[in-house]
């Protein structure tokens, strides 16, 4: 069985409990929107503060799943038209999405062909 491809999505620009909030709503919405297969963590990477984590670790192993995952994303900014995420591709290409991506939903193409490249299947 093929390693899966670990992707981290940050939460940029809030607060740690805003950042935290959002990481758990955004997690939500990648586990109603992609199918089984992926795995979903909520990681800790500030060890000054009190939250419980403000980045997602996606473990993709299968290509199918990053067009799920990308659109999984740009519904959550439709929904939080404040938030601003980045995307930390397995080859460690960083994407930063924000509200102009709803806009412009072909910015995700990038994000598709980065994780494609590093899933099997992709």
């Amino acid at each position: 069985m093929t390693e899966p491809a670990n992707a981290i999505i940050r939460i940029l620009g809030s607060n740690a409990a805003q950042a935290t909030r959002d990481a758990r709503e955004l997690r939500r919405t990648l586990l109603d929107e992609v199918s089984p297969g992926v795995r979903i963590d909520i990681v800790k990477e500030q060890t000054t503060t009190q939250d419980t984590g403000a980045a997602l670790q996606l473990a993709l192993h299968h290509g199918p799943h990053v067009v799920s995952v990308a659109h999984a994303l740009l519904a959550f900014i439709r929904r939080n038209p404040r938030a601003k995420i980045e995307i930390e591709t397995p080859g460690g290409l960083r994407v930063t999405l924000d509200a102009e991506v709803a806009d412009h939903p072909s910015r995700l193409e990038a994000i598709i062909a980065a994780l494609s490249k590093n899933v099997a299947g992709g």
